[in-house]
């Protein structure tokens, strides 16, 4: 997996700013932070780790994304929910997502929701034996008309 970012910066209540320079690390590479105490060592892990709020820059838009998925299976969850996540990326990565997702839910053995109107997440989960696609059309006086659609043979039991 890549990891990336730029114009990263991060400041604690009252304290000095820690900012880093743009990085790029291939797949397939491992990184050493190195550095004296107060450096920003640890603070850099917990901005990677989705613990601190990034303020400025951005770990990469996949890879955050990828962090907001570790974090969420910490807890060992029976759902999984995903909310646009191919938005931002490429089709590349937008496909390689949703394969990491899909797969995370099957060996972790939890139930994964996917929110989205991205064709082509649509397109990729749409012949599924697997999948269950529910249509949410909008409340009533919206532009959209007032109904709900089960693409299944069951619907909701």
């Amino acid at each position: 997996m890549m990891l990336a970012w730029g114009g990263l910066r991060h400041r604690y209540a009252g304290g000095a700013e820690v900012a880093y320079a743009d990085f790029l690390l291939p797949a397939g590479r491992h990184l050493l932070l190195r550095g004296a105490s107060g450096s920003g060592k640890s603070t850099l892990l917990a901005l990677l780790a989705g613990l601190l709020r990034v303020q400025h820059g951005l770990l990469s838009v996949g890879q955050a994304q990828r962090v907001a998925l570790a974090r969420a299976l910490m807890r060992r969850p029976r759902l999984l929910l995903a909310d646009e996540p191919s938005a931002s990326l490429d089709d590349e990565h937008a496909l390689h997502m949703l394969a990491l997702l899909l797969t995370t839910a099957e060996r972790e053995g939890c139930t994964l929701i996917i929110a989205s109107h991205d064709g082509r997440v649509i397109d990729a989960l749409g012949d599924r034996d697997d999948v269950t696609e529910l249509v949410l059309r909008g409340p009533a006086g919206s532009p959209v008309e007032d109904r709900t659609t089960y693409t299944s043979e069951e619907g909701l039991a």
